[in-house]
């Protein structure tokens, strides 16, 4: 199989700069976080999404 790294960019005045991927600390804290959002919208008619280009 041939796989393609998908690279993500963060633009700040003017520069472009490629992002490192995550460490699993901010993706633990992240996890946490959403989790947290997510029952405190419940209900409330909003929809959370995670990595959607718009």
């Amino acid at each position: 199989m041939d796989f393609q790294k998908v690279v993500k960019y963060a633009y700040l005045n003017e520069d472009v700069f490629a992002m490192t991927g995550g460490t699993i600390p901010h993706s633990q804290i992240a996890l946490n976080l959403a989790s947290a959002l997510k029952a405190y919208l419940r209900g409330k008619g909003c929809q959370m999404m995670a990595d959607v280009t718009i």
